[in-house]
């Protein structure tokens, strides 16, 4: 009798137990994107599109921009191809993935194809990815909040050659480094740049031994690297390294003029320990 009355109450419990959910997601269910055989379609993303997976073969794509995705349908591909859902596409952003039908329009509907379109939040399922630790638009915000900040007394200053590069501040956010850095020119003749480099070198060089140094690729700039009369404060990203006591951070700058006019700005390891963080 026990044992009926436990069946009876497994079937009555399982009976008002609610389905499990499921994360899968059909194709009817995307947001449509109706094409028409030789015109191009721009999708426009919010971030760098990483990613670009094109069901149908006869649809082509590229990034003319990282933010901007265009697809082109072959005429003569699409010439065996009747009306209607044909495929999908898939954009994948540094925190989102978005999804989309793609539908054939034939000659006489040519004016619902779409030409442009927006990839709106309502369209964006968030996605983590191990290789980011900020976006672009978190990275672009902190920089802009650092350069919203009053100019401090610089934490290095150096001049030479009538060029001052002074270190304002170093933050770090993830696994990021900031540098607020500001150029002064204190010449008549306005100073474009050829290049700032950042790199990690020995603070001692020896002249028995060979000079070694390991570069450090700019990843975000606020604005980009130019000309200018008097002064420019700029915000440099950087992926954060460590390094031993016996090297430090070197930031090299030179103009692209005859002049020539260069100036050089060494940052010990102990600063970059000592950075705020946002």
């Amino acid at each position: 009798m026990k044992n009926i009355i436990f069946v009876i109450a497994l079937i009555l419990t399982g009976a008002t137990c609610p389905a499990q959910e499921t994360t899968s997601r059909l194709i009817t269910d995307l947001p449509k994107i109706f094409l028409s055989p030789g015109l191009s379609f721009h999708l426009q993303s919010p971030e760098p599109i990483s990613y670009v997976d094109i069901s149908p073969g006869f649809l082509k794509g590229d990034l003319p921009l990282a933010n901007l995705l265009r697809l082109r349908l072959d005429k003569d591909s699409c010439s065996q191809l009747s009306p209607g859902l044909i495929g999908s596409i898939t954009a994948v952003g540094e925190t989102f993935i978005a999804q989309y039908q793609i539908f054939l329009l034939d000659d006489a509907d040519l004016s619902r194809a779409c030409v442009e379109m927006e990839i709106g939040e309502q369209h964006m399922r968030p996605i983590e990815r191990s290789d980011i630790s900020l976006s672009s638009a978190q990275i672009s915000s902190h920089a802009r909040s650092l350069l919203s900040r009053r100019e401090s007394r610089p934490l290095r200053s150096v001049s030479k050659n009538g060029i001052s590069l002074s270190l304002n501040g170093i933050y770090t956010a993830a696994d990021l480094v900031f540098l607020d850095l500001n150029i002064t020119n204190q010449g008549s003749i306005p100073y474009e740049i050829d290049q700032l480099k950042f790199e990690i070198v020995d603070k001692k060089i020896n002249k028995a031994t060979s000079y070694q140094s390991i570069p450090l690729p700019i990843l975000y700039s606020l604005y980009p690297l130019g000309s200018f009369q008097s002064s420019f404060r700029n915000i440099y990203v950087l992926k954060k390294a460590t390094f031993p006591a016996f090297k430090q951070l070197l930031i090299s700058l030179s103009e692209t003029q005859l002049s020539g006019r260069t100036a050089s700005l060494s940052i010990d390891y102990r600063q970059v320990l000592q950075a705020d963080t946002f």
